[in-house]
């Protein structure tokens, strides 16, 4: 991969990562939704992680586990 492309590539990661970060905050905030994202830069230096805390998704994927095993009631 060229510099040229790579440079493109880091500025549009910056750009949307701020975006991903401002909607996942409405989603959690103004739905009461529990969302958790991670992401790594282009160059995989960089990890950011939404609340900040990566031992925060395990709190999702426990809770999702736990609520697909419970079978849906019948509906007849």
């Amino acid at each position: 991969m060229c510099i040229k492309q790579f440079r493109v590539r880091v500025n549009t990661y910056k750009t949307r990562i701020k975006w991903m970060q401002k909607n996942t905050k409405e989603l959690y905030v103004l739905c009461g939704v529990d969302v958790r994202f991670a992401s790594f830069s282009p160059d995989l230096k960089a990890k950011r992680y939404w609340l900040n805390e990566p031992f925060e998704f395990h709190y999702i994927i426990n809770r999702y586990k736990f609520i697909s095993s419970q079978k849906p009631p019948n509906k007849e």
